[in-house]
């Protein structure tokens, strides 16, 4: 579970006792013992490299200065806080416009082996990300766990009919991040979804991570740090190879998210279709189905499906509130601010 905390195969080569062994001007060859020594080592580089990595990191928060988080045994939690969003500058970083939050995204991004190019001194803090996830969080009282739709974004067509994209809050601070300069979104606000909504939405998304991403592991053993598989493969290794029989993601099976960044790329948002306005559920389908209606595809259902050629409100569908609030409109933090 430590892999995507660690430092790159570049990072490690510029250590000192290895890049003294590797450029050897003697024609010595290299032996166990002067290996060993380099190696013995390592642990006290890895915790250099750490605090050199918190240090960057605190010295650039907003308010580092006037209170001093240059210190990383004092400060620490600041950087767990939803407010330390920071973003990649390297120009061939595939995750440029993607907001970092908290130190577990940092050190990922940072250590990954197919950005390697992307070293710490690459990671930047986002003032913009910053503003817009605090009043993001003020709004939701906490709970990063609530679905979000853009209020400033157009509708977009989908198969038809149109609607907004629903995000969680870190994919809405990314998104505002990529959209700073954008004329339309020269301010911020954004619509907090009812949790029935909530929970229609996230039946119809896209698994996050995804199990056939080529990024699971078993955790009780090294089999796949050179060839990362998919979850399920994962899963069927730890039963046979480890004889557990019901493996538990998160303590048996884990989800690197150090590889293959560029290529598996953000999760695509679900849109809540407005137009026509879908805002019905039938009633006469077990839990209500699935899906929310509007009003031609609501009557053409009970009909198709229910023989109801009548509906009535109560009886046969039901009507949702789809929004539970709306935020206050913000300026769009600190555009200029890069």
């Amino acid at each position: 579970m430590t892999w995507d905390k660690l430092p790159g195969y570049e990072e490690l080569l510029q250590f000192e006792a290895i890049d003294s062994l590797l450029n050897d001007p003697s024609d010595a060859a290299l032996h166990e013992l002067g290996c060993s020594e380099a190696f013995a080592k390592l642990p006290e580089y890895l915790h250099e490299w750490r605090q050199l990595q918190l240090q960057r990191l605190l010295a650039q928060l907003s308010d580092a200065k006037a209170t001093g988080l240059t210190d990383p045994t004092t400060s620490m939690h600041k950087l767990y806080l939803a407010t330390s969003v920071f973003k990649c500058a390297a120009r061939s970083c595939g995750t440029k416009d993607a907001g970092l939050f908290g130190y577990d995204d940092f050190s990922a991004h940072a250590s990954c082996p197919t950005l390697a190019r992307c070293g710490p001194h690459e990671l930047v803090f986002s003032t913009p990300g910053s503003v817009i996830a605090g009043a993001l969080v003020s709004f939701l009282g906490l709970d990063p766990t609530t679905a979000l739709l853009c209020a400033e974004c157009p509708q977009q067509s989908h198969r038809g009919l149109k609607g907004h994209k629903i995000y969680t809050w870190r994919e809405y601070v990314t998104h505002a991040i990529a959209m700073i300069l954008n004329k339309q979104h020269l301010t911020q606000s954004w619509h907090l979804l009812t949790s029935d909504t909530t929970a229609l939405v996230r039946l119809h998304e896209s698994k996050h991570p995804n199990p056939m991403d080529e990024s699971w592991s078993c955790n009780h053993c090294a089999a796949h740090f050179y060839d990362f598989v998919s979850r399920p493969a994962a899963m069927k290794h730890v039963k046979e190879v480890h004889s557990i029989f019901v493996p538990r993601e998160g303590d048996d099976v884990i989800y690197y998210r150090g590889t293959f960044v560029d290529e598996r790329g953000p999760r695509k948002p679900v849109i809540l279709v407005e137009s026509p306005l879908a805002e019905f559920r039938c009633a006469r389908c077990p839990d209500m189905g699935t899906r929310l209606y509007s009003t031609r595809p609501l009557e053409q259902h009970l009909l198709d499906k229910h023989k109801v050629s009548t509906p009535a409100i109560g009886r046969d569908f039901v009507k949702v509130q789809l929004i539970q609030r709306s935020s206050t409109t913000i300026d769009s933090a600190a555009r200029q601010v890069q």
